[in-house]
């Protein structure tokens, strides 16, 4: 799957995303295979995520929560999430995908309009995924 112009689902084309002349094209394969290079140890847990996960909405950007810790040696966040992540393949890389519940509960957080709007459509996959 080429992530060039595509942000992958799994295996189905996901739509080319909108309006390239606005944002840059995203290429997902290769951030992960950067991070895969570099050992980073982390979690997707945004829109591609989402998309991952089955969602429409396009996105332009990768978010990851890497596992750091702070100048105490305590560690930011990951080790609350990684209990609850899904792996999947994204091209030749196998990713960690915060829970579906989480990256709803990041977006309600973070309470843009962007993160607002996709809520609903993750919470119905949620209720997919539940059943």
């Amino acid at each position: 799957m080429s992530s060039s112009t595509r942000c992958g689902q799994r295996g189905r084309n996901a739509p080319t995303l909108p309006d390239e002349s606005e944002h840059p094209t995203l290429d997902v394969d290769r951030v992960l295979e950067t991070l895969a290079r570099h050992n980073v140890e982390y979690l997707l847990i945004g829109g591609v995520a989402g998309r991952l996960y089955g969602a429409e909405r396009a996105t332009y950007d990768v978010d990851v929560l890497a596992h750091l810790r702070d100048a105490g040696g305590r560690r930011l966040g990951y080790e609350d999430l990684v209990g609850r992540a899904r792996a999947t393949r994204v091209g030749a890389v196998t990713v960690r995908l915060a829970g579906l519940a989480d990256i709803i509960e990041s977006k309600r957080a973070a309470d843009r309009e962007k993160d607002r709007a996709a809520v609903p459509e993750l919470e119905a996959l949620l209720d997919r995924e539940e059943l």
